[in-house]
């Protein structure tokens, strides 16, 4: 009968316990928020700050890109047979109709032989077809032989006429071959590659060599669809050198689909005309995409020195006075992709306000909530 009050008392004793475990974790959540102040107790340390500014001037966007030739063809020949010269090398120049490669052809002269007799023969049949049929003309006029000679001769020459157009054909298609066993250029340019040597068997759509046309470059820029929506040739295009500062003014030709070796997404093309010696295909380049007026969703901007990176964020160490104390507070931003320019100056879309104070490379050991003193500096 004494049960019952037993479990009573194991379930008030329970019930204790989680209160007491409760009460104890409440305390200690409590007490976090005081540990994290030593920062503001510490001893200041002295920071260069700098004044964030606006923005107002236009701006520029970077975009990584690759030099390619205005034209680049991977010629082979339609022949089969032994390379029998490469009079051309890598970095030849060379004009439009120029000899670059020759096979080994003389089945196909023996070929043009054959049928230039084969024609010749065909041709002396029809002549001689001809004044037959002209003789015969003159009797059967004459009423000397019937109707049906000449007929029959008619015919024959028909024949012979047709037996030599024939040949004539297929001496124009030896010569053709012919034509095939020289790989001319199709346009003028510089022989990029030589794919095989002198003495390869090779076949129909075996590449030989590769072609390209430098006297203008090629630029496809990979893009999102957001800035495929907003490049236009209203931009000005810059190429930026990859050896040295020079700049060289780009064409704007359309924003085209990346298609080509099953791409996806967005190019913008551009063109460099007359190239520096210099800039060659295959360089990896900056180009800048400059714009007359400043984006509207970019208010201030401060130096790159002043940025935090952790991860994906980007934060500032912003300055604040209380009383006559100053603060360093972490505050994160929201930094624009566009290039402020030479000046180093990063566009700041949200976060912080033109007149703010950030610090000039934050020190290792600066927590947000620390003492500082600020050490203006002059942008």
């Amino acid at each position: 009968m004494q049960r019952p009050h037993l479990l009573q008392r194991l379930l008030a004793g329970f019930l204790v316990v989680m209160l007491s475990g409760l009460i104890l974790s409440g305390l200690i959540g409590c007490s976090e928020p005081e540990q994290s102040t030593p920062s503001a107790q510490a001893a200041p340390i002295m920071v260069d700050v700098v004044e964030v500014q606006p923005w107002s001037a236009a701006m520029s966007r970077r975009f990584p890109g690759v030099l390619r030739p205005k034209k680049r063809a991977v010629l082979s020949t339609r022949m089969t047979g032994t390379l029998e010269t490469i009079p051309v090398e890598a970095g030849d120049q060379v004009s439009q109709g120029a000899i670059l490669v020759t096979v080994e052809s003389r089945d196909v002269r023996a070929a043009i032989a054959a049928a230039r007799e084969t024609h010749a023969a065909a041709q002396a049949a029809h002549e001689q077809a001809k004044k037959t049929v002209g003789r015969l003309s003159r009797l059967f006029a004459e009423g000397l032989i019937p109707r049906q000679q000449l007929e029959e001769a008619q015919v024959g020459k028909r024949e012979l006429a047709a037996k030599a157009r024939r040949a004539l054909s297929e001496l124009e298609t030896q010569r053709v071959n012919l034509d095939y066993a020289r790989l001319t250029a199709p346009f003028s340019g510089t022989i990029s590659d030589v794919l095989v040597d002198q003495g390869t068997f090779v076949g129909p759509g075996t590449p030989v060599l590769v072609l390209e046309d430098r006297s203008s470059l090629r630029i496809d820029v990979p893009i999102s669809a957001t800035a495929g929506d907003h490049l236009t040739s209203q931009h000005t295009y810059v190429l930026r050198s990859p050896v040295g500062d020079d700049t060289y003014p780009l064409r704007f030709v359309a924003v085209v689909p990346a298609m080509e070796g099953h791409g996806v997404g967005q190019r913008l093309r551009l063109v460099l005309e007359r190239p520096a010696p210099h800039l060659r295909p295959g360089q990896a380049v900056t180009v800048l995409a400059r714009h007359d007026g400043p984006p509207k969703d970019v208010r201030a901007a401060l130096p790159r020195e002043a940025l935090i990176h952790q991860g994906q964020l980007s934060g500032a160490m912003l300055v604040r006075a209380d009383t006559n104390t100053h603060f360093a507070i972490l505050r994160w931003i929201q930094t624009s992709e566009l290039d402020g320019g030479e000046e180093g100056l990063v566009p700041v879309i949200k976060g912080l306000e033109p007149g703010d104070l950030v610090v000039l490379n934050p020190p290792r050991e600066l927590r947000s909530g620390q003492r500082v003193i600020p050490n203006m500096v002059t942008p």
